[in-house]
């Protein structure tokens, strides 16, 4: 890959044309991993196991006390917990648009919406903070989106085509 260079009288004419289809190449690449990085810590996020049935007999519910067991649904603020596995299984990302991904859930668990928004079971929300908005500096998420980034900057310095980037 190389850019297109012309020199005249006073200067020169530089088209980064060529260098600006590598990096958005790279930048959907890494949004495309980015976004896969984020559907999965929101499908581990409610993948815990909820409350189990109610216990049909007292020999059950002395098993259970015995193990120390305590399954319960989840609380406002935290993510909802598993019961049938069908949100989980729902969650995913599609491209809506350049640079543009939606990640949520899909019309066969529309009652993911209602638990996000209404009831306040932020499996979405906490799943990006907690990945994005790392506070250690790493993040799986950015390490996808930006790695992409990462290897044609050191392509094009390493050629010395783009020395200012």
């Amino acid at each position: 890959m190389s850019l297109n260079l012309r020199t005249q009288r006073g200067g020169a004419i530089i088209r980064w044309e060529p260098l600006v289809r590598q990096y958005e190449r790279a930048l959907e690449t890494g949004l495309r991993a980015g976004s896969a990085v984020y559907v999965g810590a929101v499908k581990r996020s409610i993948s815990r196991p909820g409350p189990r049935k109610s216990p049909r007999t007292k020999a059950e519910m002395r098993r259970i006390a015995a193990a120390g067991e305590t399954i319960r649904a989840s609380r406002p603020g935290e993510p909802p917990r598993k019961r049938t596995g069908n949100l989980r299984n729902s969650t995913t990302f599609q491209q809506v648009g350049q640079f543009m991904f939606h990640a949520g859930y899909a019309t066969t668990a529309p009652y993911g919406e209602i638990l996000e928004l209404r009831m306040d079971r932020q499996a979405l929300r906490m799943a990006f903070i907690r990945n994005w908005l790392s506070f250690g500096g790493h993040s799986p998420m950015k390490d996808a989106i930006l790695g992409p980034l990462r290897k044609v900057r050191a392509s094009t310095v390493k050629t010395g085509e783009a020395r200012a980037a």
